[in-house]
């Protein structure tokens, strides 16, 4: 669920999401939504709960979320759920993802593999 998008100019907008599951986690915060706003959210899964004790900001669109599918509905969520979220979630102090860094950590650490496997097939073939 997006709690907040920031834009800055020509940049790509900053958004914060948290996530939505059907299962509780083993540990963290959470809140349960009522049919009602399953419903209103365009969720189909009883017992979702928003999860308020991580939340991830990226630049969008990018790969965590895409732009929205043409012929699906999304529900919105209700301003008094998303503010019971961040208070949730600023009481908690939960932990933020920044899944930018994240991604380009990721990417670096593959190409550094890659290169290391590289390197041994060399070795091996004796160059």
């Amino acid at each position: 669920m997006v709690l907040h998008i920031a834009n800055k100019g020509d940049e790509k907008p900053l958004v914060y999401v948290v996530p939505i599951s059907k299962v509780a986690p083993g540990q963290g915060h959470y809140i349960v939504l009522s049919p009602k706003e399953i419903k209103t959210l365009g969720l189909t899964e009883d017992n979702s709960r928003i999860i308020t004790s991580e939340v991830n900001k990226f630049r969008w669109p990018s790969a965590d979320i895409l732009p929205p599918h043409p012929t699906k509905k999304r529900g919105r969520a209700d301003a008094k759920i998303v503010e019971q979220a961040r208070k949730q979630m600023k009481e908690k102090n939960a932990f933020v993802l920044d899944r930018d860094r994240y991604h380009a950590g990721l990417e670096k650490r593959m190409l550094l593999r890659e290169q290391r496997l590289r390197g041994r097939d060399d070795h091996d073939r004796g160059r």
